[in-house]
């Protein structure tokens, strides 16, 4: 054989070994986390009692008409999220975890009005239990809880 034809065959083969390795890279499913599929629900109770003393009383008569409302229903590769009769789906994936907490991405395209608020795509989520778990809010200092809904695992 040519040199020119063991170069073109280098480079067929070459060619398909990187075809298939992006296949491959590519047509993984996203990581998911079973504790998180199913259905939640925002624990009002619960959050409100977490409400330090720095929340004035005006502040958490706000704050008690909107914990409660929000519910997130997770499967393995997006979340919908149902509040006030409105919803939505988010792709996402998890990024990582341990035995207490993971960490979602949100893969939603960005929201130019939101932008302003220069939020995060990720989101820890800390674990409780099996049916309890709570998150940070990025916009301001509460924590809010979340309660899967009975029968829902």
């Amino acid at each position: 054989m040519g040199a020119r034809v063991i170069w073109k065959v280098l480079t067929v083969l070459f060619a398909v070994s990187t075809l298939v390795l992006a296949a491959r890279i590519y047509a993984v499913p996203r990581a998911t986390d079973a504790r998180l599929i199913g259905t939640w629900v925002s624990d009002k109770e619960r959050t409100m009692e977490g409400l330090g003393p720095q929340v004035t009383d005006e502040q958490r008569e706000v704050l008690n008409d909107v914990f409660g409302k929000l519910k997130i229903t997770y499967n393995a590769h997006e979340y919908v999220y149902e509040m006030d009769g409105e919803s939505s789906s988010v792709p996402y994936s998890v990024i990582g975890s341990d035995d207490y907490s993971l960490v979602i991405q949100d893969h939603s395209p960005p929201i130019p009005e939101m932008e302003m608020l220069n939020m995060s795509s990720f989101t820890k989520i800390y674990f409780e239990g099996p049916d309890v778990y709570y998150v940070d809010t990025e916009l301001s200092s509460y924590t809010e809880y979340f309660k899967r809904l009975s029968g829902d695992r």
